[in-house]
């Protein structure tokens, strides 16, 4: 259930900086002896200078602006990342070239 609730996070937090229509895709895969799950999005993306490992942080929410302003509080990620290292796994999220975030969780299988 909390490997569901990562997902989940990571497919509201690309629609939340996607523009409507937008697509969003979700990958699964094994790799070596590890699960990949992948969520691609075309949404605003990272900034070139903003540090990924900042994100994870509590109550940080970025620099990448939503239309209407950015709503939370800034702790889905943070969620994410305690959940993913109790399963010692790794999560980490990259921009795409072309715009957009690829965030990546990978998991011992």
């Amino acid at each position: 259930l909390r490997i569901l609730q990562v997902v989940q996070n990571l497919l509201t937090n690309a629609s939340k900086y996607s523009d409507e229509g937008t697509p969003i895709e979700l990958h699964a895969s094994t790799a070596e002896s590890f699960l990949v799950i992948e969520v691609h999005d075309r949404g605003a993306g990272l900034e070139s200078n903003e540090n990924t490992a900042d994100l994870f942080e509590a109550f940080n929410r970025g620099s990448s602006t939503v239309s209407g302003g950015t709503t939370g509080m800034g702790l889905g990620l943070y969620l994410s990342r305690e959940i993913i290292d109790a399963h010692n796994g790794k999560i980490d999220l990259t921009p795409r070239q072309g715009g957009g975030t690829l965030a990546k969780i990978q998991l011992p299988l």
